[in-house]
């Protein structure tokens, strides 16, 4: 017998990133990284797009994608 298990919206596990907003994104920012999280969450915004926003924003780079 095999099993797949999806997590979904924080069921089994602490959603990480809304601790990382909240410690590094300036309130006023908030709720647009969340809503980029939340459109990475239903597949309307690709993985390496967060990633080249994120890095965009706190002003470094990631070359492995």
């Amino acid at each position: 017998m095999k099993t797949i298990l999806f997590d979904f919206f924080g069921v089994l596990s602490t959603p990480i990133y809304k601790i990382i907003i909240e410690k590094y994104i300036p309130e006023s920012e908030r709720a647009e990284w969340m809503n980029k999280l939340d459109a990475l969450d239903i597949g309307d915004l690709p993985e390496p797009e967060l990633v080249r926003r994120t890095c965009e924003k706190f002003r470094t780079q990631y070359d492995s994608l």
